[in-house]
């Protein structure tokens, strides 16, 4: 197994990417066939925010992953991340604020031989 970290600068909420990153984690395995990297599996895919985070969180809910053929038979993955961003604060469990459903941007990883 391999182990992918993907990040991007968040903008928004009247927040600047300078201090918020939105990262993507995930495992994978591959194998060649016919001298050629091909995927096998995709695991554990996980979304957080890293940075300065006042404020806001993101919850993820939900995830896809799809084998595409970009140069040969699967060798890249197509990753969807589902799930909404806590605009306030929790005290005692009880959340203090709002939410907002969103989809992060879609990862696109290929292997190149």
């Amino acid at each position: 197994m391999h182990c992918v970290s993907w990040w991007t600068p968040f903008i928004g909420y009247g927040l600047t990417g300078f201090t918020h990153w939105k990262n993507i984690t995930f495992e994978y395995s591959y194998k060649i066939v016919d001298e050629k990297p091909r995927f096998v599996s995709v695991d554990n895919v996980v979304s957080y925010f890293t940075g300065l985070n006042i404020a806001v969180s993101w919850n993820q809910i939900a995830k896809s992953t799809n084998f595409i053929k970009k140069y040969n038979e699967k060798d890249t993955i197509v990753i969807d991340i589902a799930g909404y961003y806590e605009l306030g604060t929790s005290i005692n469990g009880f959340s203090l604020g709002a939410t907002k459903n969103d989809k992060w941007e879609t990862v696109v990883f290929t292997l190149v031989p």
